[in-house]
């Protein structure tokens, strides 16, 4: 305004920078300031062109500088600054409040959370007795069967040993041999079994099961053994006497061993 008036009047050289921005800087307030403060002629033609209203009670303090100004003027700036503090606070404990909904949310998701844990904890607890259970009865059953394993390896060895016995004495029954001649001995015929072969197998494989089924088989074997036991000495006798002569006659016959199939071992279940 000075600039423009006629005459001119010019500013304080402090203020010559600032009058060729279009957008004052933060510093411009502070030379303004500066200006204003050690400028009284200045101040006082800034004061005339303004008011109170225009530019509000503190800074129209610091334009017309009454008595008394600068303890007004704190009391001012120290509310301002109390209402500033004020405005702060209330912002902080809105954002505080804000941080503890989503405190509250958050909380509330952990919560449902623990909640499906636990359910999935009590479920894997039932899974796991369940597991328990089944291997408490498994080594149970496991036990029963070692011991019916046990049984019937007894079982069966009661069996090879009471087979043995019987093989022995069947090896004590058998016939003679005919007696040796000049003639070329014609091919041996394989002596017919005593016994059903394939029954007593049968009877072996179902001892080797059960202990029930092996006495029973045992027994059973035994009776169909008795009768061809208790006819091998008359056989033998008379064998013996129909034989006589010609024993007399080429001296003490040399007995010859039944011949075996190609492949059987004499001391196996298909020998015997």
């Amino acid at each position: 305004m000075g600039l423009e008036a006629d005459p001119p009047v010019p500013p304080p050289r402090g203020l010559l920078p600032l009058l060729h921005f279009k957008r004052l800087p933060d510093r411009a307030l502070a030379a303004a300031r500066k200006v204003v403060t050690d400028d009284d002629a200045f101040r006082r033609r800034v004061r005339d062109a303004t008011s109170e209203e225009s530019v509000g009670r503190a800074s129209w303090l610091f334009l017309d500088r009454p008595e008394s100004w600068s303890e007004e003027l704190a009391r001012l700036a120290a509310a301002v600054e109390d209402a500033d503090g004020a405005a702060e606070e209330t912002k902080a404990e809105a954002k505080l409040r804000r941080r503890v909904t989503v405190l509250e949310s958050s909380l509330d998701r952990t919560a449902e959370g623990r909640k499906r844990l636990e359910a999935e904890l009590t479920v894997a607890k039932e899974q796991l007795a369940d597991e328990r259970r089944a291997r408490r009865l498994a080594e149970s059953d496991a036990g029963r069967r070692r011991r019916e394993a046990d049984s019937s390896a007894a079982d069966l060895d009661e069996l090879r040993r009471r087979h043995s016995l019987l093989q022995q004495a069947m090896e004590g029954a058998a016939p003679p041999p005919p007696p040796r001649s000049e003639e070329p001995a014609a091919e041996p015929v394989p002596s017919p079994p005593l016994f059903d072969h394939a029954g007593l197998s049968g009877l072996i494989a179902d001892a080797a099961r059960a202990a029930e089924v092996l006495s029973r088989a045992l027994d059973e074997a035994e009776r169909l053994l008795t009768p061809a036991l208790e006819d091998a000495p008359r056989r033998q006798e008379a064998s013996t006497a129909s034989l006589g002569g010609s024993v007399r006659a080429g001296g003490a016959a040399r007995r010859q061993p039944t011949p075996l199939p190609p492949g059987t071992f004499d001391d196996s279940v298909e020998a015997a």
